[in-house]
């Protein structure tokens, strides 16, 4: 059979000193390693996201009770969840896993968040910051459900481990940018402003155009990754303040060294690293987890 069969329940006996000793310790940890557990709290991270994908702005008033019902239910949920684990594994295992740390940060600041609006605290204009970063903070919750998944383990370490091995082309990439943003800067400084075709000092800018550093800078990067550079290649080209033989070297050096050469070493580099990291990382994820479950399943505290 192909397909293994899911698994709802599971016999646990008390395996440490730590779960003997005490019944509530012990029944907390059982309830918590149920699958059938694990799934309930899986399904209701999946609730979590679709109810934040909800909120939208002029809402109206029953609809804005329905998911603040929601919510508190949720959080409450999740309370739950926290208190299993803390009191089923012990403190002193619970603070060895950043993850289960992470999840009862975010319950904590759901819960305030939860305080704040009964308060009438945000529900301000003032207070929006306050609460994008508490609803930023909740959609990072659904990072929980990749948690059993080694495949996305694999694949984001390796992401990670193949960024810190490209740092020396990064800062080259850094320097080339740096510098044909100040190049662009002060060629093509004020020069893209058009009444009909010709140049005049009193129209406004064009959206991309090298009238201050973070412009040049945007319009640099936006040249390099290919998006609709000859647009901009062409405004320059035809404005009458800049000279067109300064114009045709600067972007074609730009699109030779910096599309073409730089991106697509980038892109091999990247590859390559990836697959070696990779591969290396499979090999680690698989003895992180042999040593996280062994954290876990010991009697030692």
């Amino acid at each position: 059979n192909k397909f293994k069969r899911i698994q709802l329940f599971e016999k646990i006996k008390p395996h440490s000193d730590y779960h003997k000793n005490n019944v509530i310790v012990f029944y907390c940890y059982v309830i918590y390693k149920q699958p059938i557990v694990q799934y309930f709290f899986y399904f209701c991270i999946l609730i979590n996201s679709i109810i934040l994908g909800l909120e939208r702005v002029n809402m109206s008033n029953l609809e804005n009770k329905i998911i603040e019902k929601v919510n508190i239910v949720l959080v409450a949920i999740f309370t739950l969840e926290m208190f299993l684990l803390i009191v089923g594994y012990g403190f002193n295992k619970f603070i060895r896993d950043a993850m289960s740390v992470w999840d009862c940060l975010i319950v904590i600041v759901s819960i305030i968040e939860i305080g704040l609006k009964e308060n009438g605290k945000l529900s301000t204009n003032s207070s929006a910051s306050i609460a994008s970063t508490f609803r930023m903070l909740r959609i990072l919750r659904v990072f929980k459900l990749f948690r059993s998944w080694t495949s996305f383990q694999i694949i984001m370490e390796s992401i990670g481990e193949t960024m810190y091995r490209m740092v020396d082309y990064i800062f080259v990439f850094i320097l080339f940018l740096f510098m044909y943003t100040l190049l662009g800067f002060s060629f093509f400084n004020d020069s893209l402003k058009f009444d009909d075709d010709t140049f005049s000092a009193k129209s406004n800018s064009n959206f991309y155009n090298f009238d201050n550093f973070p412009n040049s800078l945007v319009s640099v990067f936006m040249i390099i990754i290919g998006d609709h550079w000859y647009d901009l290649f062409y405004e320059c080209y035809r404005s009458d303040k800049n000279n067109f033989i300064v114009v045709i070297i600067y972007f074609i050096t730009l699109v030779l060294f910096g599309q073409i050469t730089l991106m697509n070493i980038f892109l091999a580099y990247l590859i390559d690293n990836f697959q070696s990291a990779r591969a290396h990382l499979e090999k680690n994820v698989n003895v992180r987890n042999y040593i996280l479950y062994n954290i876990y399943t010991s009697s030692d505290l």
